[in-house]
């Protein structure tokens, strides 16, 4: 996974099969280190945060080996979660924790934590976001 064109661009390179790459266009720039996740043999999951202050999650499926996240999308496969007060330019270290948790680092000293609480099955589509924050 690398950010390319200035953070607007994520792509998605496979180095273990011939998959062609994917790419996803971001509203804003997105921040350093964005993560991605396996979730089992079924999903991959992409969490990146953007400068406009909004977490995107992104979920592909990686049930077929030779296509990987080229099978059809799920109905909710990306969701936008925007980060409320937030300042009007994002900037700062990302840390993604995992799944349910990922924490921000600002240049102005505060930490932002975003924290999601599972709901409903395992397929984390009723996963929802809540954030706190606070100065250091």
């Amino acid at each position: 996974m690398r950010v390319i064109h200035g953070g607007l661009i994520l792509e998605l390179v496979s180095l273990s099969t011939d998959v062609p790459p994917i790419r996803f266009v971001f509203p804003s720039a997105v921040l350093p280190a964005p993560a991605i996740f396996p979730w089992g043999d079924k999903e991959l999951h992409i969490l990146a945060v953007t400068s406009s202050g909004s977490l995107f999650r992104l979920v592909l499926p990686t049930v077929n080996p030779t296509r990987l996240w080229h099978d059809p999308l799920p109905k909710q496969w990306n969701r936008e979660y925007l980060i409320k007060n937030a300042s009007e330019q994002f900037s700062g270290v990302v840390h993604v924790q995992g799944l349910l948790c990922v924490t921000i680092g600002l240049t102005n000293g505060s930490l932002v934590r975003i924290e999601a609480e599972h709901i409903g099955d395992d397929s984390f589509h009723g996963v929802y976001f809540s954030h706190s924050s606070g100065g250091l």
